[in-house]
């Protein structure tokens, strides 16, 4: 009993958070006190640990579903893996751009490579009438890709000419350019009527070319350095070889689009 009554004053009191008056000799039911030993083993939050123990406010029903459901993009680590979705836009872009690139060079080279091949033949004009007392052929029609030049020798026979701007010199050939067989296809074009070499001055050179036979043709390459101006010329060879016959420098023939 005189452990009933420390409950009386003490215990029952901060239980219910107020002070009363207990009677003297009243003694608590075992109810109340097991109630008091729960509260002592388990306190009631106070106020300011409430929001702690607040319940999370449930999310909307799409939402809930959209926050446990695996983004398809999502990195290992969680992140969304936005990169993946931009590359192909990037890797388009960036093709683009390299094409436009390509084309733009492609354009500037082939102004620039008309440019030499216009000083080329100019110098090859000026050397085959000055030095080598050769005679253009007035019949010949230069329209597409193919022989540069035809001239006449002093007897009236065709001389096949070949000019080249380019610092590597006769090596700037390509493949069997100007060697005999070269010599033939471009004549059999020459007489074409379906072919953008034809024209009727042409066709008359291209049989002539083919009567002859290109193996005996004379066949010469006037190459200009555009480093040095140094320009030689080369004679083919029945070896299919290149014989250099003569050298000069540009500024000797006083072309005045050389000139400062």
């Amino acid at each position: 009993m005189e452990r009933n009554r420390e409950f009386d004053e003490e215990e029952i009191q901060e239980s219910r958070g107020e002070k009363q008056e207990v009677p003297r000799g009243w003694s608590p039911s075992q109810e109340t006190i097991e109630a008091i030993k729960g509260t002592r083993e388990h306190p009631r939050p106070t106020t300011e640990h409430q929001e702690d123990h607040k319940s999370p406010e449930p999310l909307p029903e799409n939402e809930a579903g959209a926050q446990h459901r695996p983004s398809r993009n999502a990195s290992p680590d969680g992140d969304v893996q936005k990169r993946d979705d931009q590359a192909p836009k990037v890797e388009t872009q960036a093709k683009q751009e390299q094409a436009e690139t390509s084309r733009e060079m492609q354009r500037r080279t082939g102004a620039s490579t008309k440019f030499q091949g216009d000083i080329g033949e100019g110098v090859a004009l000026r050397v085959a009438t000055e030095r080598l007392n050769l005679t253009p052929d007035p019949r010949f029609d230069q329209r597409a890709h193919g022989v540069d030049g035809v001239y006449l020798d002093a007897k009236g026979k065709p001389v096949v000419i070949e000019s080249k701007f380019d610092e590597r010199g006769i090596r700037a050939l390509r493949g069997d350019q100007m060697q005999p067989e070269w010599v033939e296809r471009n004549a059999r074009m020459m007489q074409d009527p379906d072919s953008e070499r034809f024209t009727p001055g042409n066709a008359e050179i291209g049989a002539e070319l083919l009567k002859a036979g290109p193996d005996k043709v004379r066949r010469l390459v006037i190459t200009t350095d555009p480093r040095t101006l140094e320009v030689r010329v080369y004679e083919g060879q029945s070896d299919r070889s290149w014989k250099q016959i003569d050298t000069w420098n540009a500024w000797e023939l006083e072309q005045p689009y050389l000139k400062n």
